[in-house]
C-alpha cells in the first residue's frame, strides 16, 4: 500500500494571516439582547464575515465554506440510593464549533485518513458564561485561524495521497444544499427540583426491602438545549430540543459469583410528561423482582433455536442489526472497509418481504407518546424528512447528510452531528400475531427444532444506562456484529413453564439474522434511547427464527463475606 507523500512543512512565515486580531471598537448596532440577536450571535456574524473575506495564506486557497453552531445547554440531575439524596446538581454550558473547509465541495479537506485520524473534523471553544460580545470574536478568531490552517495541512496531504493511489468513482466531498432560515423557539429549563428529589428518593426507597440486592440507584436528569447555526452559504438555523429521563438501576451476584443486573428506564420530552410516581414505582419494583429471581436462576447454556424479542428488546435488535448498520455511510478516503456493509445491497432483499421501515423525524409523537428523534432540520441546515429504508424487505436507502455516497449523493435530511443517523424509526410489518399467539409459535418452532424450550428476552443491555454484568456493544467487524447481550431473558418450555436465566451471549449474529426474522407481534413498542442523539424506535415484537447463545465467560468475583447488614439481624 502506498504511502501519503510528506505533508510540506510550512514555516511560520507562510502562516502569516492578513487577518489580525479584532480591534475594540464598540459592538455593532445589530447587538441586541433579544434572543437570537444577542451579543453572541452578532460576535459570530461579524467574525464569519470577516472570517470569509480576509482569511487566507498566500499560494493557498481562502476557505470555501465557514460554518459557526452556536450550542446552548442547561441540565438538572439527581439521584438517590436507599431513600436517601446522593447528588443534586446543575450545569449551564455554551460553546461554538467552528468548521472551516479549503477547496471546493467536489475535492476539500474532509473525508480522507490522514496517517491516524480522520480530516474534517471541527473544533469547539467554550464561551464565557456573560453573553459578552468582544470574548466571543476573540475566541472565534482564534478558532478559526487553528482551524483554517489544519484544513490547508489536511487538504495538501489529500491531494498528494491521490497522486499515488486510484479511486474509481470518487464521491465529491459535500453535496450543495440549498440554504435556509429556520428558527425554533428558546425553550427555558424549567424543573421542580424538589420534586425531582422527592421522586429518586421514593423510587431508591424500594431497594430497602430488597434482601439479595447489593447495590442500587434511582436517578433523574432534564435538560435544555439549542443549537444556532451560521455559515457563509447564507444558513440561519436554530434547533431546540427538550428532554427528562428517570432511570433505576439494581445490581448484585448470584450464589456461583456472577454478577448480575437489571434497570428500568422511562424518557419524556418535560418532567410533566413522564409517568405517575406511582407507575413508576410498580415498575421499579417489578425490576426488583426480575433481578432477585435471576439470582438464584440457571446459567445459559448454549443454544441454537429461535428467540422471541419482545418490547424494548426487539426494538434494541432492528437497532443494531439495521439502523446502526445504515448510519454514517460515509467512505473516507484511505479507509478502504469504511461505508455501511449494506452498501452493495440496495435495491436487493435484506429482510423478509413483511417487513417496512420507515424512519420519519418530523413526527413528534406515536399514539400519545413522546418520540424523541423528531427534528424538523437536521444538523446540516437541510430540512428533514421521511425516509423508506426497507420496502417489503428490499433496501431502498440508507441515512445521508450532505457527505455523499458512491450509491447515493444527495442529502436526505437526516445528519446527525455531520453525519447520516437515525430520528424516528417506524418498523411495520404485514405478518403479525397476537402477544399469546406469536408465545405460542415461539414453542412450536422450538417444538418443529427438537428442542425442549425457546428463549423469551424482555430486556436487552443499553448503551445510554449501564447495567451490571451485561455490556452494551452493538460493533460491526468483519461481517459479524457484537449484539448487545440479554439483561433479562427466560426459557420458556414446551408445557409453557418460564425459568429466568441469568449471564449468556450472542453469537454468530450476522446481517443475514435479519432474515430469519419469522413473524412479529401486532402492538408496537416505543423505545426513546440516547445514541449519540435521541433515536426513537416504534416496533413490535419479533421471532427470529434462529439465533446462536454461549455460555458466559467465568469472570465472577466473591461475595461478600458479610451478609446485607439491613438484614444481619444485628
Amino acid at each position: 500500500m502506498n504511502r501519503p507523500a510528506p505533508i510540506p512543512a510550512f514555516v511560520a512565515t507562510a502562516l502569516l494571516l492578513s487577518l489580525a486580531a479584532p480591534s475594540a471598537a464598540a459592538p455593532p448596532a445589530t447587538a441586541t439582547a433579544e434572543d437570537e440577536e444577542s451579543p453572541t450571535l452578532a460576535a459570530m456574524q461579524d467574525e464569519l464575515a470577516r472570517t470569509v473575506e480576509r482569511l487566507r495564506m498566500d499560494d493557498v486557497p481562502p476557505p470555501y465554506l465557514v460554518t459557526y453552531t452556536l450550542n446552548g445547554r442547561e441540565s438538572y440531575s439527581c439521584s438517590a440510593q436507599l431513600g436517601a439524596l446522593v447528588d443534586s446538581e446543575g450545569s449551564d454550558s455554551r460553546s461554538v464549533t467552528v468548521d472551516v473547509r479549503v477547496g471546493s465541495p467536489e475535492l476539500d479537506n474532509t473525508n480522507f485518513v490522514n496517517r491516524f485520524y480522520l480530516t474534517g473534523r471541527r473544533r469547539s471553544t467554550t464561551l464565557t458564561e456573560d453573553d459578552d460580545y468582544w470574548t466571543t470574536r476573540q475566541r472565534l478568531w482564534l478558532t478559526s485561524d487553528a482551524q483554517y490552517k489544519s484544513a490547508v495541512e489536511d487538504l495538501s496531504a489529500k491531494e498528494a495521497w491521490l497522486k499515488t493511489n486510484r479511486v474509481p468513482d470518487r464521491p465529491a466531498d459535500l453535496t450543495p444544499v440549498e440554504p435556509i432560515r429556520h428558527r425554533e423557539p428558546l425553550h427555558p429549563l424549567e424543573v421542580d427540583r424538589e420534586a425531582s428529589r422527592e421522586l429518586v428518593r421514593r423510587l431508591s426507597a424500594v431497594f430497602r426491602d430488597a434482601e439479595k440486592v447489593q447495590g442500587s440507584r434511582a436517578s433523574f436528569t432534564t435538560g435544555a438545549s439549542s443549537s444556532t447555526a451560521i455559515s457563509s452559504e447564507g444558513r440561519d438555523t436554530r434547533t431546540t430540543g427538550r428532554y427528562a429521563r428517570v432511570t433505576a438501576q439494581a445490581w448484585t451476584q448470584a450464589e456461583d459469583g456472577m454478577p448480575v443486573g437489571d434497570l428500568a428506564v422511562w424518557y419524556a420530552r418535560t418532567p410533566d410528561g413522564l409517568p405517575s410516581a406511582d407507575e413508576m414505582e410498580a415498575g421499579v419494583r417489578r425490576m426488583e423482582e426480575r433481578l432477585s429471581e435471576r439470582v438464584d436462576a440457571p446459567r445459559a447454556e448454549e443454544y441454537i433455536g429461535p428467540v422471541l424479542f419482545e418490547g424494548e428488546a426487539a426494538c434494541f435488535l432492528i437497532l443494531e442489526l439495521l439502523i446502526d448498520r445504515l448510519s454514517s455511510p460515509h467512505e473516507p478516503l484511505g479507509l478502504p472497509s469504511a461505508g455501511t456493509p449494506f452498501k452493495n445491497r440496495l435495491n436487493r432483499r435484506v429482510t423478509p418481504n413483511f417487513l417496512t421501515v420507515v424512519d420519519d423525524p418530523t413526527r413528534s409523537e406515536f399514539e400519545g407518546t413522546p418520540l424523541l428523534g423528531h427534528f424538523m432540520v437536521d444538523d446540516d441546515g437541510v430540512p428533514a424528512q421521511p425516509l423508506t429504508l426497507v420496502e417489503e424487505g428490499r433496501l431502498r436507502a440508507w441515512y445521508m447528510s450532505r457527505i455523499p455516497t458512491r450509491a447515493i449523493a444527495e442529502s436526505n435530511g437526516h445528519s446527525v452531528g455531520g453525519e447520516g443517523g437515525p430520528g424516528n424509526v417506524f418498523v411495520r410489518s404485514s405478518h403479525t400475531l397476537s402477544k399469546e399467539a406469536l408465545r405460542a409459535e415461539l414453542l412450536a418452532v422450538a417444538k418443529d427444532q427438537e428442542l425442549p424450550y425457546g428463549i423469551r428476552v424482555e430486556v436487552m443491555a443499553r448503551s445510554d444506562v449501564s447495567v451490571s454484568g451485561a455490556r452494551a456493544n452493538g460493533r460491526y467487524r468483519n461481517g459479524s456484529i457484537s449484539l448487545s447481550p440479554p439483561v433479562a431473558a427466560y426459557r420458556v418450555y414446551l408445557d409453557g413453564r418460564e425459568e429466568p436465566i441469568r449471564g449468556g451471549e450472542w453469537q454468530g449474529v450476522t446481517l443475514r439474522s435479519l432474515r430469519d426474522i419469522y413473524v412479529t407481534g401486532d402492538a408496537p413498542t416505543v423505545l426513546n434511547a440516547a445514541r449519540g442523539g435521541f433515536v426513537s424506535v416504534v416496533c413490535p415484537d419479533l421471532l427470529v427464527e434462529e439465533m446462536e447463545m454461549k455460555k458466559p465467560e467465568e469472570q465472577e468475583a466473591k461475595l461478600p463475606y458479610l451478609p446485607h447488614p439491613s438484614f444481619a439481624g444485628d
